[in-house]
């Protein structure tokens, strides 16, 4: 099973690959993590075949990962809509709520 941070990594790197190769540093940036937690999660994310993971090299999800990732990126735009649509939330809190939230749902 798939925790909540892995969700957050796999996410954000299949974001990340949308606009091109990600590397460990540009996650971590874009995660607001450290280098050496980025790098431990790219490790497990590796050894569950989410991801391929060299030093030095642009990480790379598998299919299981992209997938996955795919599916959290839908899943929190999807929330982000209802909130906007439906519950008339103010832009500005969108994004952070959907966060929340998406760990939520099935």
């Amino acid at each position: 099973m798939v925790t909540e941070h892995q969700e957050d990594y796999l996410r954000a790197i299949y974001l990340l690959q949308l606009k091109g190769t990600p590397f460990l540093t540009e996650t971590a940036k874009y995660l607001k993590v450290s280098k050496a937690s980025a790098s431990q999660m790219a490790k497990t994310l590796a050894k569950e075949g989410y991801l391929r993971h060299q030093p030095y090299a642009p990480l790379s999800l598998t299919a299981k990962g992209k997938r996955l990732g795919k599916e959290l990126t839908y899943k929190h735009r999807l929330i982000e809509s209802f909130l906007a649509k439906v519950l008339k939330m103010p832009t500005a809190s969108l994004h952070e709520e959907a966060h929340r939230l998406e760990h939520a749902f099935s």
